[in-house]
């Protein structure tokens, strides 16, 4: 059975030396065959930039290196060189670099393998009789370090497989963050602080040390409620060695962004409006992204949309040219609206409003074109639809000029109310004469069994049965139109038998002949906007 306090087995030798560096490149700790390598004393490489103690070619390598964005997935970089060896000959050496934490904004390890193996085998045989660890008071180099670093030493249960881990060193800003004092915590195992919570860290530590390699995780810490992102280096024996910081901030907020992008996701799926961005490439804009609804509008794929031919040969061909034209003025006035139709991937013609605006780089050159695309299909045939009741509303009030100078007025204001129901929807029709005695005379209507009109008194005076639509259309001359029998106040003598009636919006014509208002036409509708 393997003991939980082993000395060093060799395998910092065979790791070779390990260098922890600062953001500035400058040497915080050492560990491994130091003295063999660059025949000093670990303690005295401490402070040294890199460029003084392995070059100028591989302190800017690491610079080159530190400036670049990290992934916890990425595999370390390496970079090979030389240097004199304390007998003065020259060895060849690789390093390999990783990030403490992201983006290696706080500095790192740099771990140099010797490619000469008799040197490589003098530093495995001078290291065999020390425990490995940190040198230079190990954990105490990370004092005014911004991330955590603690040094463990990994425990086993009676077969021989990773049980727990003893906390072994901790530096300042471990305490930080996460709550627990060094005084409480050195000597203790990961269990007693954590009980089986900590099972998955004991498991990820374990691979590390019997592995012999290093990881980087993002992980959730039950017990702390905390998210940490975690580099775990092996030192040799049955030590390892952890460097974290506290992510829990960063997490969140990438959760929160998560969700916006979800619900903006589902307010577009809510929308008939489709947004794309066009970003600069050479010499034209092409497509780099559009919302997902556009498959639900136009049957397209977000991918099928982002090819540039998409948008073109989707527009109708009888309206392409002039599109083509009209895109340029985004350029030219900074946003540009215009309306055509577009082919969807089901083959179904649908209008489409275009909305595009242009941002600027600070020179002034175009960035990006930000492009809606909205879907105004009902919008367009409610028009159309509308245009076409009014051509037959003029042809009804043409026709009902002719009473006055009829020689069959009555056969005359049928044919009005019939085309008022029959041919426009209406749900009742009726035509008035407006009499001396102030009451209007029904003439004509249509359906012709009508106990809303049989229940009504209309007058075209100021008596108060005068201030409705039909006697202010009379006096005024102009169209009265009712939006809404509930809500409308100039219709409360009648309001109970209009929704009795099933009524939801009226409007009153004049009717006149040589300047004079002689009557009027009354339509109702059972559907709302009827008149709009």
């Amino acid at each position: 059975m393997r003991e939980g306090n082993c000395e060093s087995n060799g395998q910092a030798g065979q790791e070779g030396v390990l260098l922890v560096v600062d953001k500035d490149g400058h040497i915080q700790a050492v560990e491994g065959g130091a003295g063999e390598l660059f025949g000093r004393e670990p303690s005295t490489l401490v402070g040294l930039s890199l460029a003084e103690l392995l070059g100028e070619e591989c302190a800017a390598w690491w610079k080159e290196m530190q400036g670049r964005e990290w992934r916890t997935t990425d595999p370390p970089a390496t970079w090979t060189g030389r240097i004199l060896s304390p007998e003065g000959g020259e060895v060849q050496f690789e390093v390999e670099w990783r990030p403490l934490v992201g983006a290696g904004s706080v500095g790192g390890l740099l771990r140099l393998r010797l490619s000469n193996p008799e040197l490589s085998k003098l530093s495995h045989d001078s290291q065999a009789s020390r425990p490995s660890g940190l040198s230079c008071s190990s954990c105490c180099l990370f004092a005014n370090a911004p991330y955590a670093v603690a040094r463990h030493r990994l425990l086993y249960d009676a077969n021989d497989r990773p049980c727990d881990y003893l906390f072994l060193e901790v530096n300042p800003a471990f305490e930080k963050l996460t709550g627990w004092e060094s005084s409480k915590v050195i000597g203790k195992t990961v269990r007693e602080l954590m009980g089986d919570a900590a099972a998955p860290w004991i498991e990820r530590y374990g691979e590390v040390v019997v592995s012999g390699r290093h990881a980087t995780f993002e992980d959730f810490a039950q017990g702390l409620n905390r998210w940490y992102y975690v580099v775990a280096y092996p030192m040799g024996g049955d030590e390892f060695v952890v460097a974290f910081e506290d992510i829990t901030e960063r997490v969140q907020l990438t959760h929160e962004r998560e969700l916006l992008t979800k619900r903006l996701e589902h307010v577009l799926d809510a929308t008939p409006t489709v947004i794309t961005v066009l970003e600069r490439q050479r010499d034209q804009f092409a497509p780099v992204w559009v919302s997902p609804n556009v498959e639900i509008l136009f049957g397209y794929t977000p991918e099928e949309a982002l090819v540039p031919e998409f948008w073109i040969h989707a527009i109708e061909p009888e309206d392409r040219e002039r599109v083509l034209q009209q895109t340029q003025e985004v350029f030219r006035k900074g946003e540009n609206w215009m309306e055509y139709r577009m082919r969807t991937k089901w083959g179904r013609l649908v209008w489409v409003q275009d909305y595009s605006r242009v941002s600027r780089y600070e020179n002034g050159e175009p960035q990006e074109v930000i492009v809606s695309w909205t879907d105004i299909t009902r919008r367009v045939l409610d028009a159309q639809e509308l245009e076409e009741n009014l051509r037959e509303l003029r042809a009804i009030l043409t026709t009902a000029q002719e009473l006055a100078t009829s020689l069959n007025p009555q056969h005359v204001a049928e044919s009005i109310v019939r085309l008022c129901v029959e041919v426009w929807g209406a749900r009742l029709a009726w035509l008035g004469i407006a009499e001396p005695s102030g009451y209007v005379r029904p003439l004509a209507w249509l359906p012709a069994e009508c106990k809303y009109l049989q229940s009504i008194r209309v007058r075209h005076d100021d008596h108060p049965e005068g201030q409705g639509p039909t006697g202010r259309a009379i006096r005024s001359g102009r169209v009265q139109l009712t939006e809404d029998v509930l809500t409308d106040p100039r219709l409360a003598p009648w309001r109970d038998q209009a929704l009795e009636a099933g009524f939801c919006t009226s409007a009153a014509f004049p009717l006149t002949s040589r300047g004079q208002t002689f009557g009027a036409l009354n339509v109702y509708s059972d559907q709302p906007g009827f008149f709009s």
